[in-house]
């Protein structure tokens, strides 16, 4: 999850990443996520407030009416990992009207994300 040049390929509104960090990611990392919303390019500007390595990644992104801020928890567990992801989503005054629709599409997203996410890291049996 912290590999941005691999988002494109579990977070299904990613097109691409463009990082402005040299690095690994940690706190201070930035970048511009292109997504492609309601048949839209958006090209949004993002950074990393947060990040251990062990399993917490918080991420801050502003594009026009929309601040967004993202955190990701991973834990490990005995048949596996769990992901925790939670969302603040605040929008300008002209979008609150729309806020009930965007947080249910964004629920939805996220958890098709998820499943993806899951299907490219499980292991095969032996």
């Amino acid at each position: 999850m912290c590999d941005f040049s691999r988002v494109p390929e579990w977070e299904s509104t990613v097109e691409s990443i463009e990082l402005e960090t040299d690095g690994p990611t940690r706190a201070g990392t930035r970048g511009f996520q292109v997504r492609r919303l309601a048949g839209r390019h958006v090209r949004a500007p993002f950074e990393v407030v947060a990040f251990d390595p062990a399993g917490h990644l918080t991420i801050h992104s502003k594009a026009g009416p929309v601040d967004v801020t993202g955190t990701f928890d991973c834990r490990a567990r005995d048949d596996g990992s769990e992901v925790t992801i939670a969302m603040r989503l605040r929008l300008w005054l002209s979008m609150r009207l729309a806020e009930p629709v965007l947080r249910l599409a964004i629920e939805r997203e996220s958890r098709s994300n998820l499943e993806r996410l899951k299907r490219l890291l499980e292991v095969p049996s032996e």
